[in-house]
């Protein structure tokens, strides 16, 4: 596996954030008198963006009713952009592996389904030993992943070839877009997805620690 730039996923890749993100969800949900679910549940909602998540977690009866279900979504987002760094924090060694990312020169990018005003202050608090050079959270002018959009805008910006891309990520959705991109991909075993499900979007290597990811990065610049 060689390769000249890499993607990222964010949650459940680099940043472990689930507890944070239930919290701001059951948060709104309890002010509202409504029932709370447990971690493990935003485990399996998490990963097609805010919206999503919120529709998830609530009753049916407000979750249909579209003008209602806009104003959970918005009172999640401003909680949680008040509380993104609570209890959350990078995997034990993606360190190690972004900072030697940064020694050798290799361009890295982030791409989430996050939504990107939630997103930069995560990326420019935990990572800020070695920012990433292009960051796309979810945005109205941006299609969220599995649609490649912003992995192929990534690829053009690094002036690199598709096919010479990594895309890491721990979802289906996260191989899916890989693949539609035309891209290398790899499913990391820690994370929020399932490998079954990854193998299901086509994706055949994996890891189970961030210190394999930077074995892999060290084989590939032959360092």
């Amino acid at each position: 596996m060689t390769f000249k730039a890499i993607i990222f996923d964010l949650d459940g890749t680099l940043l472990h954030s689930i507890v944070d993100i239930a919290d701001a969800c059951n948060h709104v949900l309890k002010q509202n008198n409504l029932p709370t679910h447990d971690t493990e549940s935003y485990v399996s909602w998490i990963g097609n963006g805010a919206a999503k998540l919120v529709e998830r977690a609530l009753p049916d009866h407000i979750k249909n009713d579209a003008n209602k279900l806009d104003c959970f979504v918005q009172e999640y987002k401003d909680y949680y952009l008040a509380h993104l760094m609570v209890k959350s924090h990078l995997y034990e060694g993606i360190d190690n592996a972004l900072a030697f990312l940064k020694q050798q020169k290799i361009p890295f990018a982030v791409n989430t389904n996050k939504p990107h005003s939630q997103t930069i202050p995560i990326v420019e608090n935990y990572m800020k030993d070695f920012l990433p050079d292009l960051v796309f959270g979810q945005q109205d002018n941006i299609p969220k992943k599995p649609d490649p959009f912003a992995a192929n805008l990534i690829a053009e910006k690094f002036k690199v070839n598709n096919k010479d891309v990594l895309f890491v990520g721990d979802s289906y959705v996260d191989i899916k877009t890989g693949k539609a991109a035309g891209m290398q991909t790899l499913g990391v075993t820690w994370g929020y997805g399932k490998s079954e499900d990854m193998e299901e979007a086509g994706c055949v290597d994996f890891i189970n620690s961030p210190a394999e990811l930077l074995e892999i990065v060290k084989r590939s610049t032959k360092y």
